[in-house]
């Protein structure tokens, strides 16, 4: 077998102990077929990280010379034909990514994962039923198994039961978050405080649970869209994900109302009920024959949709400040016009 040694570093004590962990690592590689190139990157990274810091505890440091042998060696294997520059300029990036999570691990929660680390150093949606199934040991080990981007998708999600439960989890994340980017840490906490307040609302109506898909569909557009801040939650790019909060909420309204309409229609002829109707419904108050509309004057004004633009009346979003392009009527979130919504 065919040994790649490393080039001179410095003539310390240390020089031994690098060509042997040098030469290790590249025996791995050589002895993995091209049909695993891929995986053999990632591994063979994982294993430099992992020797890097013991290797400068020893008097070494020249992570050059420890990255060129092992890049030389996976040039052969890896299918992508990567060039001698590019591969070593992989692997250091590799360990900065690796340095880093070693120095959030002291200002993490010690209730977040250790195998979530990897994808919240990469600012990805993290689900928080996964933080909310326990802590995995926060060790060092743990961190690097998470780099396979394996272990923390063996994480069984586990369901929140109460309401207290899911914000205690939400502000695990949100501490987590701003370990790892400090400086967005006020945008984190605003968010934080909006989704808890809708909560407030979604309890008093019902069933708090409703802010679950919510939060999750707010956070997947956030690592979707990273020119969005968590703070933008009121950007009009995320208007559909606000249209799609209510739907549920305003049906247990409409649904809390029907006894009401009911014992009007029993006790006056159709006609009186359905002026009565008429007298108590402004733009977004469905009426017992029409559709049932979604309720948003309970909102702030840039959250509720335009009931004028839904009946073509208002055309001028600007000076209306409220929502236009969303349909109001219940389960529906096209952008056409209530009056032509469908029958």
């Amino acid at each position: 077998m065919r040994v790649v040694n490393a080039p001179p570093l410095n003539n310390n004590n240390s020089l031994t102990s690098k060509t042997l962990e040098v030469n290790k690592t590249t025996e791995m590689a050589e002895d993995i077929s091209k049909d695993q190139a891929n995986l053999v990157t990632a591994r063979m990274m994982l294993q430099l990280g992992r020797n890097q810091r013991r290797i400068r505890r020893r008097g070494g440091g020249d992570l050059d010379a420890i990255a060129l042998p092992i890049a030389q060696a996976l040039i052969p294997l890896n299918t992508n034909t990567h060039s001698q520059k590019e591969m070593k300029e992989m692997i250091r990036l590799s360990v900065k990514k690796r340095e880093k999570s070693e120095n959030i691990e002291k200002n993490i929660p010690p209730d977040f994962p250790g195998t979530l680390v990897w994808d919240l150093l990469e600012y990805n949606y993290i689900e928080l039923e996964k933080i909310n199934a326990g802590v995995v040991p926060n060790s060092s080990e743990q961190v690097h198994k998470a780099t396979d981007k394996e272990a923390a998708g063996k994480i069984k999600p586990r369901p929140f039961t109460e309401s207290g439960e899911w914000r205690n989890t939400l502000s695990i994340l949100q501490k987590a978050l701003s370990a790892a980017f400090p400086s967005a840490a006020p945008s984190f906490k605003k968010y934080t405080r909006h989704v808890k307040s809708l909560e407030i609302i979604f309890t008093r109506r019902g069933n708090w649970k409703d802010i679950i898909p919510y939060d999750a569909e707010m956070r997947k557009a956030f690592a979707a869209r990273r020119h969005l801040s968590f703070a933008d939650f009121n950007s009009s790019k995320l208007k559909h994900i606000k249209a799609m909060a209510w739907p549920t909420l305003e049906s247990r309204q409409y649904i809390s109302r029907e006894p009401y309409f009911s014992q009007q229609s029993a006790a006056s002829s159709s006609k009186a009920m359905v002026c009565n109707a008429l007298n108590s419904t402004r733009l977004t108050r469905p009426i017992p024959d029409g559709p049932k509309l979604k309720i948003t004057k309970h909102l702030p004004k840039n959250q509720q949709i335009c009931g004028g633009w839904n009946l073509d009346k208002c055309a001028d979003q600007a000076k209306c400040g409220r929502i236009h392009g969303v349909c109001e009527v219940v389960g529906c979130n096209d952008n056409h016009k209530r009056i032509t919504h469908p029958r």
